[in-house]
């Protein structure tokens, strides 16, 4: 460590550090940092908090670009609530020292000092603004909801709360950033701005989705949580149901008006594509560009029917300017049968057929990709699918 202290004091024009290690630094590997005027760039882990540096930390400035990395399992939930206090504090240390030149801040969710930003630290040139890993402490949330905070950030085009969905009890608490008793004027001035919205876990009652600002270029929706296997397996049915095409629809329907001016859409949701789901997303982003919609998480064949790709095509070709479209649906497969022959490639030749028509029919369309299902045959039930989408590509423009 002491090397690495010496190395950096020897490095006058440093702009970019990326402390990758989870071991914490002393106070000279800090200081020595915390001295770099020409230093634009921090990428840290949460490790590199450490609660004798509180003060050390303020001296930090200039920095335009601020990652702060959760490392491993453990969270502030498990600490005693004073040391959960420094920690977010020494976030709050580096960021007010920086507040004038910050323009892009990703943090973890619980160590967001949400009070500060909202009573003490302005931003007023932050760009992108990013919440990872676990969701703020919920007394913070409650007392200084994110919504209010982002209102101060003025200049702020990209939001993304990509927070793990924290089930209280058997209830899962969901995101919302506009609460159904924001009033208008809240509502303008929290979304004027926004050019891209990240949601996980989204709040289908959240207020945000009838206030889209005419700037939004980009929409993502995950549904998806990060314990959906375990959740599957453990039969919490009410969660999984909760983002059924159906229920997505009836968000959509909701809208009090089209957005033609959203570019990218994307939902992960948990289910394939239905044909009322595409109906209402192009009745509502007529002039999407890209369209994304990932389904396949899990196996139980009897609840999602063959996909309807006659009635999937006749939409898809009224969007004029759709160029890049991912899409999860469901393909005929051979059932499994005991003893008898099964062509395991039915899948494949059904979306090599596909991709050949919305390639005459789309004509827009420079980039396609279907959402491919594990074999499993029809016959096993539900399980969990493991690990990222499996996607396969087509027409490369």
């Amino acid at each position: 460590m002491k090397s690495l202290s010496d190395a950096l004091l020897n490095m006058p024009n440093l702009v970019t550090l990326v402390y990758n290690t989870h071991l914490s630094p002393n106070l000279a590997i800090v200081s020595a940092l915390a001295s770099k005027s020409s230093l634009h760039s921090l990428y840290i882990p949460t490790s590199f908090l450490i609660h004798d540096a509180l003060v050390l930390f303020q001296s930090f400035h200039g920095i335009r670009h601020l990652v702060i990395e959760q490392v491993g399992k453990a969270t502030l939930y498990d600490a005693p609530e004073s040391k959960r206090a420094l920690s977010i504090q020494c976030v709050a240390n580096i960021v007010q020292g920086c507040s004038e030149t910050l323009e892009y801040l990703e943090i973890p969710g619980e160590y967001c000092p949400l009070s500060d930003l909202l009573q003490r630290i302005s931003l007023p040139v932050i760009g992108t603004f990013i919440l990872m890993g676990f969701p703020p402490l919920e007394s913070y949330f409650q007392n200084y909801p994110l919504w209010t905070v982002v209102q101060s950030m003025h200049k702020l085009t990209a939001l993304e709360v990509q927070c793990r969905l924290r089930i209280i009890g058997a209830l899962p608490q969901r995101y919302q950033l506009l609460p159904p008793d924001a009033t208008q004027f809240q509502s303008d001035l929290f979304s004027s701005r926004l050019e891209s919205i990240t949601i996980s876990n989204p709040s289908l009652t959240d207020q945000i989705f009838k206030t889209l600002p005419h700037s939004l270029r980009t929409l993502v929706l995950d549904f998806i949580p990060d314990s959906w296997e375990n959740m599957l397996l453990s039969g919490s049915d009410t969660v999984l149901a909760y983002h059924k095409p159906r229920s997505i629809v009836g968000l959509l329907q909701s809208l009090p008006s089209s957005h033609p001016h959203l570019e990218s859409f994307c939902i992960k949701m948990g289910w394939c594509v239905t044909t009322d789901l595409l109906k209402c997303i192009y009745q509502s982003f007529p002039g999407l560009r890209v369209l994304e919609l990932q389904g396949i998480r899990y196996f139980n064949r009897a609840e999602e029917p063959e996909s309807d790709m006659a009635g999937i095509v006749a939409i898809l070709e009224q969007f004029e300017f759709l160029h890049t479209l991912k899409l999860a649906v469901e393909f005929k497969e051979d059932s499994y049968r005991e003893g008898e022959a099964r062509n395991i490639g039915s899948v494949n030749e059904a979306m090599q057929h596909w991709a050949k028509v919305m390639e005459e029919r789309i004509k827009s369309l420079r980039h396609l990709a279907f959402e491919k299902r594990r074999h499993t045959g029809k016959g096993y039930g539900r399980r969990a699918a493991i690990g990222l989408p499996l996607w396969v590509c087509f027409l490369q423009g």
